[in-house]
């Protein structure tokens, strides 16, 4: 049985989580994310932790229909230790502004995610959300090269190629 103090503990923890969380939140910078077609606007925190994307009211009610199995989905994977290449989303927002001045109102959708480059030292980097014709990403300014549509030609190296390090 769990004593007081280490209920206290673990409620302290949550609390420093979501703290943590509420607090990189509030440092995000607009990021000219590359390779998407959508136009779609993305924010990134300055700790790098999480990436923000403003999405469209149908996309949000998508994910909505599809949250409930998109949960299960992703909780049987943590809790059994089992890989998933699906992007993590830690919350889905819609944010309202009111412009006192001018009295016009409007609404924002944003999904936030979890940023898969943090805190990794990436060597390769693949492109592979639809179609291969027009999916060329600029080259990225960094100490990697970029393998954007030469997944087919590297996955012939085995399913596990491992193209990131922690």
């Amino acid at each position: 049985k769990e004593s007081a103090g280490e209920a206290s503990a673990g409620l302290q923890s949550g609390m420093d989580v979501e703290q943590a969380y509420v607090m990189s939140l509030s440092s995000a910078y607009s990021w000219a994310a590359s390779g998407g077609k959508s136009g779609a606007s993305f924010a990134r925190t300055l700790d790098d932790r999480f990436v923000i994307k403003c999405i469209s009211r149908t996309e949000l009610q998508m994910f909505l229909d599809c949250a409930p199995a998109y949960f299960e989905y992703l909780s049987k994977a943590f809790f059994h230790g089992l890989p998933t290449v699906l992007c993590k989303i830690v919350g889905v927002y819609q944010i309202g502004y009111h412009n006192r001045v001018t009295g016009k109102r409007s609404m924002e959708q944003v999904a936030v995610m979890q940023n898969i480059f943090y805190n990794k030292k990436i060597t390769k980097t693949f492109d592979l959300k639809g179609s291969l014709r027009g999916r060329f990403a600029a080259q990225i300014k960094s100490s990697y090269e970029d393998h954007d549509t030469s997944f087919t030609s590297s996955a012939g190296d085995g399913p596990r190629k491992r193209v990131s390090e922690s």
